[in-house]
């Protein structure tokens, strides 16, 4: 094979690739979900749409998943992505920002997901209920 079409075949596929992140967003819309999970754990590693991937696969983790301790751990990962994407370029942020996995999502999710563990060790008697 040339130079020339193995450089063309190389750009098809970074194409390709860059567009499954979107296309999962939207099978995520469309209650798609386990076909969504394929499409996010294949844009992981993407620069831009990588952090959103990870977290749209955490948050189907959270809404399927019950138990404290995974709750846990995604608030943690939730953390991280945060920062993560804290560091993008502008262009970057506008691209996730775009399919609603910006900062302000992940800080928003993180944040309800904070407040169901509470709740959920408080009803467990795993923590003292707060006096108003």
């Amino acid at each position: 094979m040339s130079m020339t079409l193995r450089c063309l075949a190389l750009l098809v596929l970074l194409a390709l690739s860059s567009c499954t992140f979107p296309r999962a967003v939207r099978k995520l819309q469309q209650n798609e979900t386990n076909e969504a999970i394929a499409l996010l754990q294949k844009s992981v590693d993407h620069p831009t749409y990588g952090p959103g991937a990870r977290y749209y696969l955490n948050a189907i983790t959270i809404n399927r998943e019950r138990d404290t301790e995974t709750w846990l751990a995604a608030s943690d990962t939730l953390c991280l992505l945060e920062a993560e994407v804290q560091q993008l370029s502008r262009k970057q942020l506008v691209k996730l920002k775009k399919h609603r996995a910006a900062t302000g999502d992940i800080r928003q999710t993180r944040e309800n997901l904070q407040t169901r563990i509470t709740d959920q060790m408080q009803e467990q008697g795993r923590m003292a209920h707060a006096k108003s």
